[in-house]
């Protein structure tokens, strides 16, 4: 499949992590990305395919450097978005780091930018760059409500997906109740597979016809999905969004005040869910990826 990114090439931050990957990274935040979106939308009638957008995190680049397969859809979409401060820390890195001959000497040059880029990110800086899945999907639901773009959310588990559409109503719409036609979301939800087959997921997202399709079948089975079957979906902007649902439905806590200002989510994470901690093992790699190249 051909990528659009070319399009944003002057707007794209290279993520090189290790010796033979090289991501895209699309670097002008959230306004930046609903830019874009509102782009392809006002010409979706004469595009050839719909628009695919991957919010990427640490987790996603180790995954993608211990899989080609996966690589390979990370590099055919159209946007990859920063969805993690950790992905902030490692291009601010690599972009101040000024790399010699010597390996040596480019770890220990990475080691001493990476605390001090660190401590300035405890201080709240530079995330201008971030629009991490959740913030986005907030944002895109506000923009479809008063651009009368039609939304669907697909995935999750049991009944999430229309708890989050419920979630974005509110909202988009306000919750004083006062709704206008200029400002009501069209939104619907369908829990996907294995409630559905895959035959009926794409009949009911073909006969609602969404501007906007928000697929969370978790980090790489919705990549995957969206490459199977991008070519069987009406023109529209379709975006993988992990665990955005479990926050939008109440069930899952997500990290706000300090913990966030501090680019500290994903420890809240752990946290919150610590028998995760082994897919939270994918950070100290990436970090270590990053050092020592």
């Amino acid at each position: 499949m051909k990528s659009n990114m070319a399009k944003h090439e002057s707007d794209s931050l290279y993520l090189n992590f290790g010796k033979n990957l090289k991501l895209p990274i699309f670097g002008r935040g959230v306004g930046g990305v609903l830019s874009e979106v509102e782009k392809y939308l006002k010409n979706k009638a004469n595009q050839t395919r719909s628009y695919w957008i991957a919010t990427v995190n640490p987790e996603f680049v180790v995954q993608a450097k211990k899989n080609e397969s996966f690589e390979k859809l990370l590099n055919s979409t159209d946007m990859n978005t920063i969805d993690g401060i950790g992905l902030v820390w490692a291009i601010k890195v690599a972009q101040l780091v000024r790399l010699s001959d010597n390996q040596m000497v480019n770890v220990f040059r990475r080691l001493v930018c990476g605390f001090d880029v660190g401590v300035e990110i405890l201080h709240g800086k530079h995330r201008e760059s971030m629009a991490a899945g959740s913030d986005l999907v907030l944002e895109m639901a506000k923009v479809a409500a008063s651009r009368g773009w039609k939304m669907m959310l697909l995935g999750g588990f049991d009944d999430r997906a229309m708890r989050a559409a419920e979630k974005l109503k509110l909202v988009a719409e306000g919750q004083s109740g006062a709704l206008t036609k200029k400002n009501k979301l069209n939104i619907e939800a369908c829990e996907g597979e294995p409630k559905f087959s895959n035959e009926e997921v794409l009949r009911k997202i073909n006969k609602f016809g969404p501007d906007i399709l928000l697929v969370a079948y978790g980090m790489r089975k919705q990549e995957e999905w969206i490459d199977r079957n991008i070519a069987k979906l009406p023109n529209c902007v379709v975006m993988g969004v992990g665990r955005t649902f479990d926050y939008l439905s109440g069930d899952l806590k997500r990290a706000s005040g300090l913990w966030k200002s501090k680019g500290l989510e994903w420890l809240y994470s752990l946290i919150m869910e610590p028998k995760r901690w082994r897919r939270q093992l994918a950070l100290p790699r990436f970090i270590f990826r990053v050092i020592f190249g």
